[in-house]
């Protein structure tokens, strides 16, 4: 399956709730990094690839199915939830770290696509966002 920025809107359509007043998305692949991801909420989502989506609510995350990369399972975060989100960038693309406020991590590494139109222009937007809630470390 060809992902773009349609099969990702399509994937996060059916999560939206209620007062959500935007949904900025990227595609990317979740990571393990030391203890990150060894145990807890997000132990299924081990080497992933993924649709993640902020809202003004929560952080939508969707895994994929590692053959025909449709939509798997679903993990929805509140934002009251997170404590903290760090991007980086890099030589070979950029990584965003959540932490939680009850000590987990959750490391996403970011693709770069063509295919998907607005994932620059969501990042940003992310950015932004998270700046303005006092999120982004």
């Amino acid at each position: 399956m060809l992902i773009n920025d349609k099969v990702i809107v399509k994937a996060m359509e059916e999560h939206r709730v209620e007062g959500e007043e935007f949904g900025y998305y990227f595609y990317g692949q979740t990571m393990s990094i030391g203890k990150m991801l060894l145990a807890g909420h997000f132990s299924y989502m081990l080497e992933k690839q993924c649709f993640v989506q902020f809202t003004n609510k929560k952080v939508d995350i969707v895994t994929l199915n590692k053959i025909t990369a449709k939509p798997e399972r679903y993990n929805g975060v509140p934002l009251t939830d997170i404590k903290r989100i760090k991007l980086d960038g890099g030589m070979f693309g950029k990584t965003m770290n959540l932490e939680f406020k009850d000590g987990e991590h959750l490391k996403l590494r970011i693709f770069k696509s063509l295919a998907i139109k607005k994932q620059k222009e969501n990042l940003v937007n992310i950015e932004n966002f998270l700046k303005t809630i006092g999120l982004m470390a």
